[in-house]
This record gives C-alpha cells, structure tokens and sequence, in this order.
C-alpha cells in the first residue's frame, strides 16, 4: 500500500532563530558559498529515485524549520539517522542554506528534517528534492514499529547478531567511518543505534527481530 505524507513546518530553534535575526541586520557576514544539497544524491542508493516537495514561500532573511518525506513506493530516506548519508537532497536556489538534522530523524526511516534560510532580502521560493528508495535503510529494522524516542547515548542492552555494520562516506576526498547496530532490550523493545565521528544516537522500535 502506497502511503502519502505532507511535509510537516517545525520551529526553529532559539539559537538558529537569533543567528539569522543578527544576519539580516547585517550584523555577521553572509557565508559565501550556498547548500545546494548532493550533486548525485541518488549515488549509493538502490532503486533510487528523487522525489520533489512542494515549493515553500519564503520572506526575506527569514528561516524555517520543516521535515518532509518519501512517499509512495519509495518511502525511505537514506538519511544520516539509518544510512549515515546526510545531504540525500538537492536544491538549486542560492539564496538558500539547507542544514540537515539527522538526530530529528531517528524514529522515522522516511524522514528528512531541515532547517532553511533565505539569506536574500527579496521572498522567494524553495523547492527540495529528496533521494528516495523502495529498500529500508541499513541499520532500519523493517518489523518494528518506531516509538519516535531517542537517546544519544548507548542504551546497553545485548546487540542483536548480524546487525552491526562498518559503513563510510567520503567528505571532501577523505573517508569517515561510521557504525550501525541494534540492540534489545526486552523481548519486543529495540534501539536502532549508530556512531559518527564520536556521537552516539539510537532511536526505539516495539517488534520482533528478525
């Protein structure tokens, strides 16, 4: 069965908020070079293809947080949470940074969560498109049911056998490793868990192990 989801604004953060207030009183200086997302987002992916959100208006200097989704019968996003692949998106305003929040995604394989801002002081529009896949993401388990909870820390429960991986990407030209496992804590209850470059994040599911 297909299943449609709509893109979802969140509010930004306090932090994120003052920093673009301070911008657009030209208080620090603009960053130079735009997020445009992944050349090839779809590299690595199976099956992949890329799925293009509705366009969203936006104010001059003004920043939105919002998540979106893969839908249809390629419903997984092969985030940071799941697949270690932050950036599995591609957008070409240049008036627009795109930040990526790869722990707001835990608890949902088909999730990309953003912060955006309009760094013109002109509205304008901005469309995102995402890397989508039929095949769940590796450290996803596809018989659970996600809790939406998340920890970033190792819960220390036993790891499940066979479920612990050794994955990289490469950032500009130098490789970083990255770890997926799960693990279980009681005979129904499961933490998808991951390590990259020092942090821990692991995200809960109710099911039964493969």
């Amino acid at each position: 069965m297909m299943r449609h989801r709509m893109a979802r604004r969140r509010s930004v953060p306090a932090a994120l908020a003052c920093a673009a207030a301070l911008l657009a009183a030209g208080s620090v200086s603009r960053a130079s070079a735009q997020d445009l997302g992944n050349s090839q987002p779809c590299d690595g992916i199976p099956s992949c293809e890329l799925q293009q959100q509705s366009a969203v208006p936006y104010k001059g200097d003004q920043t939105q947080g919002w998540a979106y989704y893969c839908t249809g019968d390629h419903p997984y996003y092969w985030g940071s949470a799941y697949a270690g692949n932050s950036g599995r998106w591609v957008q070409t305003n240049t008036c627009f940074t795109t930040t990526e929040n790869g722990l707001a995604e835990t608890g949902d394989p088909g999730k990309l969560d953003v912060t955006v801002t309009n760094w013109c002081p002109k509205a304008e529009s901005y469309t995102i498109s995402l890397a989508c896949s039929p095949q769940p993401p590796p450290a996803w388990q596809e018989n659970c049911t996600a809790n939406a909870q998340y920890v970033t820390h190792d819960p220390g429960c036993p790891t499940v056998p066979n479920t612990s991986k050794q994955l990289s990407r490469t950032i500009g030209g130098v490789p970083i490793f990255f770890f997926l496992w799960v693990e279980q804590c009681s005979a129904n209850l499961f933490w998808n868990c991951s390590a990259d470059q020092g942090l821990v994040q692991c995200s809960s599911c109710t099911g039964k192990s493969d």
